[in-house]
């Protein structure tokens, strides 16, 4: 088993990075610092293959998407590895056997607690200077998308999206999808380990739930949540 030892006194490069070779470990160069990419969680590997599927059915025959982890070379303290990447035909002279060297049209990063920072500042900055056509920002945690722009700039999204709000790509007139496409998978899973949460609170209080009637005092307002993001859809609880 190989163990990566990362030298933290000094500043790396895009030579250094790629003596790494194919580590298990996935990891990103930001700003001449090697930084270790933590295991996505289970809502956000929904999340991005969802997003992945929306892209790719709606690009079909006018380019390409990848998925995590792919290098994106953004200059030689620079290398990123993005959750989703969307390459136009045009712009797959880019593509090379490292990965991608060159800006690509769409990218999609999905934001946690861990990474919010990087994401919105660091790497953003970086790759809207790379002329990076459309930088998604997906926030799972508060059901929002934001694109942004090397026009717009870096302060305000051109598009800013949330609950059912309908998401439209400016560069690719067949991205267009409901953020309830989505999230809606997210909250379902949400809501079978919150009513296993429930159920095991009724086990030991009797006095939270009744019948088949589901408590949410455990989770409060989520009831209203799902069922304004579920608006218009029949579920059945398992």
């Amino acid at each position: 088993m190989r163990i990566l030892t990362i030298d933290k006194t000094k500043e790396w490069t895009a030579d250094d990075y790629l003596l790494l070779g194919e580590i298990k470990t996935p990891c990103q160069l930001i700003n001449g610092e090697l930084i270790i990419s933590l295991t996505p969680c289970p809502e956000h590997q929904r999340i991005s293959g969802k997003l992945f599927k929306i892209l790719d059915r709606a690009t079909q025959g006018t380019g390409e998407v990848f998925y995590a982890p792919i290098d994106l070379y953004i200059d030689d303290k620079n290398i990123f590895q993005p959750d989703l990447v969307y390459l136009s035909d045009q712009n797959k002279k880019y593509l090379t056997s490292r990965g991608i060297e060159g800006p690509p049209d769409i990218v999609v990063e999905i934001i946690s607690p861990s990474n919010s920072y990087t994401e919105r500042n660091q790497k953003k900055d970086s790759y809207l200077a790379f002329k990076i056509k459309e930088y998604w920002i997906v926030d799972p945690g508060n059901h929002t998308i934001e694109i942004y722009t090397p026009a717009g700039g870096g302060d305000v999204p051109v598009s800013f999206v949330s609950g059912e709000g309908e998401i439209t790509s400016a560069i690719e007139a067949k991205v267009r999808f409901n953020l309830k496409e989505i999230f809606y998978v997210s909250l379902v899973a949400r809501f079978h380990a919150h009513h296993q949460t429930s159920q095991h609170h009724h086990q030991e209080n009797p006095t939270r739930s009744h019948g088949n009637i589901i408590s949410y005092g455990v989770w409060p307002g989520f009831k209203l949540e799902l069922d304004r993001v579920l608006a218009g859809r029949n579920f059945q609880g398992s």
